[in-house]
């Protein structure tokens, strides 16, 4: 979606945030991320924090409420929501300010170890606030099924070793859908944007948070490992040695390939960004756990 400055917001809905911080002085935003119609730094009689806000008649508003409702429920790794404002079409948030950059996710970035203190943290067994009414992951993947649309549609450039086992692979969504369901709040988008560094790690943007099993935060991670750099068994090692979540092998596959999957599909429907980056490291992570062990790919 188009980002807006904050100078462009309604006036009302700039004095409504202004009834919360004092004074707005400046503001900044983020050159990356595009799911909020507004994401910006605020410069404020009493310090930084950061806002970001969406039309009410956004598609995506749940989203933002889903978010506003979880996050006192939360742990001291993600950033504490401070006020909201839903005022002339307008829902906005603001949040503490954390100072910090992306992680580097990047093999032997020093940035590793604090990521994975603050997945443990997440890790813990946490059913937050089973009152917070949030989507389950097993429903968004049966709702995409993206390997059934892929076979019902197949795209001319989708590789030969995908053509060949559709059928199984939408038995595969299947099973992972019924793998993935739990009770545990996941971030189910862990990746470097969303993750900001300096003492320690801390966990932002908890737009997509969902009901699912524990592991599921873990196997999403190892893909964007391997978009850092990692190769697919190296990614696979380190989860291992930093984290317990033993998962069936069989589960693991399903998972992966009906991940690889979405974004084969989702990569044909965006424009070009990240995309490429996502596809490639999720048909490794794919292969790497495929119990055919085939030794090649054609793309």
């Amino acid at each position: 979606m188009a980002r807006l400055e904050w100078e462009g917001l309604p006036l009302t809905v700039r004095r409504a945030v202004s009834a919360h911080t004092g004074t707005v002085s400046g503001a900044h935003s983020p050159p990356a991320g595009r799911g909020s119609d507004l994401a910006t730094t605020l410069h404020t009689a009493t310090g930084l924090l950061f806002c970001k806000g969406i039309r009410v008649d956004e598609p995506t508003t749940w989203t933002h409420r889903a978010e506003a409702a979880l996050n006192p429920h939360l742990p001291d790794v993600v950033p504490r929501l401070l006020w909201t404002v839903e005022v002339a079409g307008w829902l906005l948030l603001g949040f503490e300010h954390i100072a910090g950059r992306h992680a580097d996710l990047g093999p032997d970035s020093p940035d590793l170890p604090m990521v994975a203190d603050a997945v443990t943290v997440l890790q813990r067994e946490n059913r937050a606030a089973r009152e917070v009414s949030l989507r389950r992951f097993a429903d968004r993947l049966t709702t995409i099924a993206p390997w059934t649309r892929l076979r019902d549609d197949p795209p001319l450039d989708l590789p030969t070793w995908q053509r060949e086992r559709l059928d199984e692979f939408v038995d595969a969504q299947a099973a992972a859908a019924r793998a993935t369901d739990g009770e545990s709040v996941i971030h189910a988008d862990l990746h470097p944007l969303n993750i900001l560094v300096a003492d320690k790690a801390r966990v932002v943007d908890w737009a997509w948070a969902s009901r699912a099993a524990r592991w599921v935060d873990l196997e999403l991670l190892g893909i964007r490992l391997v978009v850092a750099g990692h190769t697919p068994a190296a990614a696979r090692a380190w989860l291992t040695e930093k984290f317990s979540a033993p998962v069936d092998p069989g589960i693991r596959w399903a998972f992966a390939i009906t991940m690889c999957g979405l974004w084969e599909y989702r990569s044909r429907s965006a424009p070009a960004g990240h995309w490429p980056f996502l596809v490639a490291a999720a048909r490794a992570w794919a292969r790497h756990h495929d119990p055919s062990a085939r030794s090649t790919v054609d793309g």
